[in-house]
């Protein structure tokens, strides 16, 4: 039988009161998995419930006979390791349990596929009873789920300053939301004569009273994990097609207006219906509109993802891949996406500028393969002569960078265009 939070809490009180000469270093193991609530959503309750139940019996299974197992509430689990296992033991250990619990789940037909986080606290250090115990391991999770490539967490003291500052990022975010505290800027983007204008790449920015210029690097990782990444992204959406319909008669031809959206906008079940209800009330006209998404999108999900894109591109929506070559997908799997642009990362810009001259041959196959499928290619960072004429003498279609303009405000668009 699984253990519920009581049980749980009654172990590690027994565990951290026992004499000293019965003393065991025991470790507590918090687990939770990435977008649960997108099973219940998409799939309803009883497909939830059903892995919920599946996740408890395969914990059962794999985790010792001499550790505890329990379901704290929700997808959260607990695993309390009551022996003494050296630290690479512990990770060996803890590896086999989250491949066990990433095993496709199977229910009426459908399979899904699970991440999750781990974090983990050690007796004594890290707590001398259930309470301490408890809150190390909540902040070493924490941890996990900020991060994008780091799902397991060790409690370390220095984690502490780290989630209080999350926290503080995420109540600051709260109030710029409520206070209207966000502005957009649009980045041009140029055919590759370097004159004739694409379109324009829409880049949010926040100016906090509290805490001045705040990177979108630091506050849209924190507006992700919140959640409040759905509401700041509808409001970029609606707002800068409303400024640029404003700008219609600026551009001799119809320009792209290009807007970035996240992983967790993207996976979210009503995401289609809201940009649909966008697009119905605002009536876009002068302008094509694009979404720019990640390839960190296709690590799960990718037949989710590539339906989703299809039933955006029903809405006249073109896709881009942003930052291609610093993630997940391969030049092969393109094929598969119904891509209509990619964009090449700044790293892969910048060798360029540098020697040897066999570091600037990473950008021509790139090119030459993605103009192969019919994909369009965007150079970002364009920041020298030098980087021009090579990627013009081979053959890349648009570029942007600050060579050419830096992001601009729709009043300076106004008065350049």
């Amino acid at each position: 039988m699984t253990a519920n939070r009581e049980m749980l809490i009654e172990r590690l009180d027994y565990l951290s009161s026992m004499s000293e000469a019965e003393k065991i270093n025991y470790k507590l193991i918090f687990i939770d998995f990435k977008n649960f609530k997108k099973i219940n959503d998409s799939w309803g309750y009883e497909t939830g419930d059903y892995i919920l139940q599946e996740i408890a019996f395969r914990l059962q299974k794999i985790v010792d006979e001499n550790d505890l197992s329990a379901r704290l509430g929700g997808d959260e689990f607990a695993v309390v390791v009551q022996r003494e296992l050296e630290a690479e033991e512990l990770k060996r250990y803890i590896r086999k349990i989250k491949r066990e619990l990433e095993k496709t789940y199977k229910y009426d037909q459908k399979e899904i596929t699970l991440s999750s986080n781990f974090g983990i606290s050690a007796y004594p250090e890290d707590g001398q009873n259930s309470k301490e115990m408890i809150r190390s391991a909540d902040i070493a999770i924490y941890k996990a789920k900020q991060s994008f490539n780091k799902e397991i967490e060790f409690f370390a003291k220095n984690m502490e300053k780290d989630v209080i500052a999350g926290v503080q990022m995420e109540d600051s975010l709260k109030r710029a939301v409520k206070n209207q505290e966000f502005h957009l800027v649009f980045q041009p983007q140029y055919k590759i004569d370097g004159e004739k204008l694409r379109g324009f790449e829409t880049l949010i920015r926040w100016h906090s009273p509290e805490q001045g210029t705040i990177s979108p690097a630091r506050f849209i990782p924190a507006a992700e994990k919140t959640g409040l990444i759905k509401e700041i992204g509808e409001w970029v959406i609606r707002t800068s097609i409303r400024k640029f319909k404003l700008l219609e008669e600026k551009f001799k031809e119809i320009p792209v207006l290009s807007i970035n959206i996240s992983v967790v906008q993207l996976t979210d079940p009503g995401f289609v219906a809201a940009v649909k209800k966008i697009i119905d009330e605002e009536k876009i006209k002068g302008f094509k509109l694009e979404f720019e998404i990640t390839e960190s999108l296709f690590i799960s999900d990718q037949e989710y993802v590539i339906d989703v894109l299809y039933k955006l591109k029903e809405l006249g929506i073109s896709i881009a891949m942003d930052d291609f070559g610093t993630g997940y997908a391969s030049l092969s799997y393109l094929q598969h996406i119904p891509l209509d642009v990619i964009k090449i990362d700044k790293a892969f810009i910048d060798l360029i500028s540098q020697n040897p001259a066999s570091e600037k041959m990473m950008v021509p196959p790139i090119i030459e393969m993605a103009q192969q499928w019919g994909i369009k290619v965007v150079a970002e960072g364009v920041e020298t002569v030098e980087q021009l004429h090579y990627l013009e003498d081979h053959n890349c279609d648009y570029l942007q960078g600050f060579l050419l303009n830096k992001p601009l405000s729709e009043y300076q668009i106004s008065k350049v265009f």
